[in-house]
């Protein structure tokens, strides 16, 4: 019987630190994703602003930096709390948008 309880409860140690692997996987993940994607978001303005022969409005430069910011803390947020990569990508999402009008 006590065996028995050592092999479940190394059993459920597995599980968990499988789960919690697997976790902090899918969030490296997504985090890479989200960077990627703004850096691929300011090559495409970036070129068409040097066509032009102007700079990336200080706008957008700011919220890039925004992003690189957050992206450097791990942020745990609560239940109904507002996701801060969301947030800042939506500010890098109204100053892209402003600059393409």
């Amino acid at each position: 019987m006590i065996i028995l309880c050592i092999v479940a409860g190394l059993l459920v140690a597995l599980v968990a630190a499988s789960w919690s692997c697997a976790k902090s996987y899918f969030e490296m993940g997504r985090l890479q994703g989200m960077e990627e994607a703004t850096r691929e978001i300011v090559r495409g303005l970036s070129s068409h602003y040097e066509l032009e022969g102007r700079t990336i409005p200080e706008r957008v430069t700011k919220a890039v930096e925004g992003i690189k910011a957050v992206s450097q803390k791990r942020w745990k947020t609560g239940k109904g709390a507002t996701d801060p990569y969301h947030a800042q990508l939506w500010i890098f999402g109204n100053a892209v948008g402003e600059a393409c009008c």
